[in-house]
């Protein structure tokens, strides 16, 4: 075959596996991503919460419009003599 199998399979050239890595550093890690979760998650909530009256109405602006239906609107014709001309040979 062409060995794209093992090619694949294989390590990146340069690439090292880390030698004993710190649990200690792998749980801070865990944890400071635990906190940023957290806060992305607060940001969000208290900037629903600052805007609760502005998305309230939004909401019920759309329920309005969602009531009325879709808009249909006219087709367009065009008539053969209201298209631009290509010039003298047209």
């Amino acid at each position: 075959m062409n060995g794209a199998f093992e090619t694949l399979q294989s390590t990146p050239r340069g690439f090292k596996f880390q030698q004993g890595s710190n649990k200690g550093s792998q749980a801070a890690a865990v944890v400071f991503k635990m906190i940023g979760i957290g806060l992305i998650i607060a940001f969000a909530w208290t900037l629903g919460s600052l805007n609760e009256q502005q998305i309230a109405d939004g909401w019920e602006r759309y329920k309005a419009k969602a009531k009325e239906g879709p808009r249909v609107r006219a087709p367009v014709h065009r008539h053969q003599d209201s298209l631009p001309s290509r010039g003298p040979m047209s």
